[in-house]
């Protein structure tokens, strides 16, 4: 089972991710939030539409600051974890699955939900976070 493991900084388990647009282009490396209080997985306004990406439908979402109507999107998204080799990764990619617009974050541009988290294991301990598939 393949699993990375990383720092929780400023309370925060972020780490980079690869996201698949199309099967012909280069994957994009970006930065995402672990977060266990989302139900699906997100991705900012912005990077939706930097990836021009056309939204499949809208939902209902329940934020912090309370219910919003989201643009639902198609997408993938890939897992470096590092192998015996210093020099080689090992991607791990998520089938396609819907993400949920949100506003944008100085910091991240997607956020891995329960959705994608309940398909391997999480452990988070002494500051760090383990994460395999």
């Amino acid at each position: 089972m393949p699993k990375f493991q990383l720092s929780i900084i400023n309370n925060q388990m972020l780490a980079d991710v690869f996201i698949l647009k199309d099967i012909l282009q280069q994957p994009l490396v970006v930065k995402a939030l672990f977060d266990t209080g989302a139900t699906s997985s997100c991705i900012t306004t912005t990077f939706a539409k930097q990836l021009e990406l056309i939204p499949l439908s809208k939902r209902v979402v329940n934020t912090a600051g309370g219910p919003k109507d989201c643009d639902v999107f198609k997408l993938k998204i890939a897992f470096p974890f590092p192998t015996n080799n210093k020099n080689k990764i090992r991607v791990e990619p998520i089938n396609e699955i819907e993400v949920v617009e949100i506003n944008d974050n100085l910091i991240w541009k997607v956020i891995i939900g329960m959705d994608i988290i309940q398909q391997g294991v999480l452990v988070v301990s002494n500051g760090n976070y383990i994460f395999s598939l």
